[in-house]
C-alpha cells in the first residue's frame, strides 16, 4: 500500500459519515497532486502504462485504494472490540493492572527530591507513560477532593 493510502488508516475513524469520507478523498487527492510517482512508490503502474494522479481513472483508483484501506482498518477494529467482549465474558481479560499505590508515592518522593521521569522510571522498572498516567491520576484525583 502506498503513503496515499496508509494517510487515511493513521488519521482515525470518522464515525461512518458520509461527508467526512468525502473529506478523506480530497485529503487524499491533495496528497496526490503535491508528490509524484517516484516520491509516492507507484512506478509499477507507470510500468503497465497507468498513471495515477493527473487522470480521472487515477484518482478514482486512489480513493477505492483509500476506501478498501479504511474498510479493512475499522474490520480489524471490530474483531478485536470482538474479541476482547468474548475474553471477558470467559473472564480472560482484566484490563491493565493496577500499580501499587506505594510505589507511586515512592516515584513522587524521587520527583520531589529532583530526580528525572527517565531516572525514576529506570529505578523503579515501570514505564514513563506509567508514570505520566499515575501522577496525572494523583494530580486530578487531589484537586477533586479540594473542590469538594
Amino acid at each position: 500500500m502506498g503513503r496515499s493510502a496508509c494517510l487515511l488508516t493513521h488519521r482515525g475513524t470518522c464515525g461512518g459519515a458520509s461527508d467526512a469520507v468525502a473529506f478523506e478523498a480530497q485529503q487524499n487527492h491533495l496528497f496526490a497532486s503535491f508528490s509524484s510517482p517516484k516520491a509516492t512508490g507507484s512506478r509499477s503502474l507507470d510500468k503497465i502504462g497507468f498513471s495515477l494522479y493527473p487522470t480521472p481513472a487515477g484518482k478514482l483508483l486512489l480513493t477505492m485504494l483509500a476506501g478498501l484501506a479504511k474498510m479493512e482498518l475499522e474490520t480489524l477494529r471490530e474483531r478485536q472490540r470482538i474479541g476482547i467482549d468474548r475474553a471477558k465474558q470467559e473472564g480472560k481479560y482484566t484490563g491493565r493492572k493496577p500499580v501499587d499505590s506505594k510505589i507511586i508515592d515512592t516515584a513522587l518522593q524521587l520527583k520531589g527530591n529532583g530526580l528525572s521521569i527517565d531516572a525514576i522510571a529506570a529505578q523503579l522498572k515501570l514505564g514513563r507513560s506509567t508514570l505520566y498516567r499515575e501522577f496525572d491520576r494523583r494530580r486530578t484525583g487531589a484537586a477533586n477532593q479540594q473542590g469538594s
